[in-house]
């Protein structure tokens, strides 16, 4: 097994069995499926056709989609904040305690830094499936409409998965700067809303390319109406994540740890 992916597993286990894994996990569940009862519980149990309706009819399954795509929606706005939490003592905690040297005496540092990217970005991948996957339920159950809760749940975790990565990558190169978690995790989200002030300065100015740094700008771009262009942001995105994640290993491999 390389030590990248024995990083992985480790990463897995450590933040999946955890106390702090497991609280995280079960506030996401927590928060997603009570607000996905309370837009289910306003939606009428009958299929979202709205041919033939009135206005009056068609609000419940107006407020049922609405819900879930919000709800769904704000998972993938939700995951800088995910990542940070689990993520800020995943390299600042081994620097502490300087256990990265009996992980660097097997592998070499740029593995172990990939290991702990990729491990990160697959335990938030896990949280949101579980998050998601309750509301899919809530709203199978409530709204009794297979079809449009399978074509937009799936879809939109999928999203998440390479907006997921640039976020990990994001943190992990922030937090291996820091020998401190505490300070690693203010920083990171210093970092974070730097980032978002370049999104939200791409939006006043209307120079795109200012947020072309901030992950979930390309959720537009992946969830659009245009192949080509879903395909672009997709590519990008992970393009982003890699470089990150490139510029992170390399720093890594030259720091004292």
């Amino acid at each position: 097994m390389s030590p990248a992916a024995e990083t992985l597993l480790v990463e897995l286990r450590t933040n999946l069995r955890s106390a702090k894994g497991v609280a995280l996990l079960v506030l996401s569940l927590l928060g997603g499926g009570l607000t996905a009862l309370v837009f289910a519980h306003k939606a009428q149990p009958k299929p979202l056709d709205l041919s033939g309706t009135s206005v009056s009819d068609m609000a419940p399954a107006f407020i049922a989609m609405l819900g879930l795509q919000t709800i769904l929606a704000a998972t993938i706005w939700l995951t800088p904040m995910l990542v940070s939490l689990i993520g800020f003592d995943a390299i600042s905690g081994e620097l502490q305690h300087r256990s990265v040297r009996y992980w660097t005496v097997r592998s070499r540092r740029a593995s172990f830094y990939v290991g702990k990217v990729i491990g990160l970005w697959a335990v938030v991948a896990v949280v949101t499936l579980f998050m998601d996957a309750l509301v899919w339920l809530v709203f199978l159950f409530g709204v009794k409409d297979a079809g449009d809760v399978l074509k937009i749940g799936p879809l939109l975790w999928l999203v998440s998965l390479p907006i997921s990565l640039a976020w990990s990558a994001f943190a992990s190169l922030v937090g291996s700067q820091f020998r401190q978690p505490m300070l690693a995790l203010l920083m990171t989200w210093a970092a974070f809303f730097t980032l978002f002030i370049a999104y939200f300065m791409s939006r006043v100015t209307r120079l795109e390319a200012l947020g072309y740094v901030y992950p979930n700008f390309y959720e537009d771009w992946m969830l659009g109406d245009d192949p080509k262009k879903a395909a672009l942001g997709v590519v990008l995105c992970l393009a982003l994540g890699a470089i990150v994640t490139t510029a992170g290993a390399f720093a890594f491999a030259k720091r004292d740890v």
